[in-house]
């Protein structure tokens, strides 16, 4: 408003001046919250209040990875032999520790022996390799005679039998099978009218030859006879007393195979004079038979002209009975004729008619 106007400029240039005292009273007394200034620099902020500030997860740093070095393995050394216990005896007394004394010194030669022998007890009970030939181990009296077993076969007879007086003609078979360590041998005779007699032998091949286990006789009725190797012992069904079971023993079958194998293995030694000794076994008893070599013999027989080796085992008492094989040459040396004569005054002769091969 203007002079002009009328208005007094006196109070209102002191109304002005109040005005413009109170404003500055107020900006010299009031707190800082109320001002209007901007606010602090951020980075003043940030500086007091760390922990307000936001974190931010870490980069991923990339880490190299270096191997430890490789250590050499060593092996421990072995622990020492512990000494053997000293025999006992009285404690020998207690020596101050100041008087003990160093061992004296050992000499090179001493101590080269004593690491020999240490090293020697050490290896003791562990094999060694050598290369020293084993020693060959002296021959002895008990060494087994070579055989050679025939091959599988049937053997055919011609047989003839002399009976009360009477001459009787009929066939018989001897069926010899090895098989897988095991062996069967069986004596059939037929010579009508008289029954039909059967004598069968099984047990197993060692290098003994022949070892029976069970030998049957079956003419009327059958009686059979065991061989127990456990025991040591042959025992009879006909309820005779056993006998001892010797070594190479065999029964009245597998002795004529024994003897062809014998035979076949080593023909030399089949020269007159010569024995052989085989324990024998039936039905009632088992006793050693001698068969003696008594020679080269020349046959005619039904399958033919044949030189061969007989062998004889003659009685020994007055029951026993008298049994000649004859053995023909070849690579089985099988028994081509064979006769039996018991104490009566009775007979049988088989005579080889032919041969099937298995």
């Amino acid at each position: 408003m203007s002079p002009a106007a009328g208005v007094p400029w006196r109070p209102l240039a002191a109304l002005t001046a109040g005005v413009l005292a109170l404003h500055a009273l107020l900006l010299q007394g009031a707190p800082a919250r109320i001002t209007w200034d901007p606010p602090a620099p951020p980075r003043v902020v940030r500086a007091l209040l760390p922990a307000v500030a936001p974190v931010l997860p870490p980069e991923p740093v990339a880490q190299t990875v270096v191997a430890a070095p490789e250590r050499p393995h060593i092996a421990p050394a072995p622990a020492p032999a512990p000494a053997p216990a000293p025999a006992p005896g009285p404690a020998p007394a207690a020596r101050p520790d100041n008087a003990r004394r160093p061992a004296p010194p050992v000499p090179a030669a001493d101590a080269t022996q004593a690491t020999s022998s240490a090293t020697s007890a050490a290896t003791s009970a562990a094999p060694t390799a050598t290369t020293a030939p084993l020693p060959t181990p002296p021959a002895t009296a008990t060494t087994p005679p070579r055989l050679l077993l025939p091959p599988p076969a049937r053997w055919h007879y011609q047989a003839t039998a002399l009976h009360r007086g009477v001459t009787l003609q009929g066939r018989a078979d001897l069926a010899w099978q090895p098989t897988d360590g095991a062996y069967e041998a069986v004596l059939q005779v037929q010579v009508p009218p008289l029954p039909e007699r059967l004598q069968r032998s099984v047990g197993r091949l060692t290098d003994q030859g022949l070892a029976p286990t069970r030998y049957s006789d079956r003419s009327r009725t059958e009686q059979a006879t065991h061989f127990e190797r456990g025991p040591g012992r042959i025992v009879f069904s006909s309820n005779r007393p056993d006998a001892p079971l010797l070594p190479g023993a065999q029964d009245r079958v597998s002795a004529l195979v024994q003897l062809a194998a014998l035979a076949a293995a080593d023909p030399a030694r089949l020269v007159a004079g010569t024995v052989v000794t085989l324990q024998t076994a039936g039905t009632r008893e088992a006793q050693p038979w001698d068969y003696v070599v008594e020679g080269p013999d020349d046959l005619a027989l039904p399958a033919g002209r044949l030189r061969t080796v007989k062998l004889t085992r003659a009685p020994q008492r007055e029951y026993d009975l008298r049994l000649e094989v004859w053995l023909g040459p070849g690579p089985d040396y099988a028994p081509v004729r064979l006769r039996l004569t018991p104490p009566n005054g009775d007979w049988l002769d088989m005579q080889w008619s032919g041969t099937d091969k298995r």
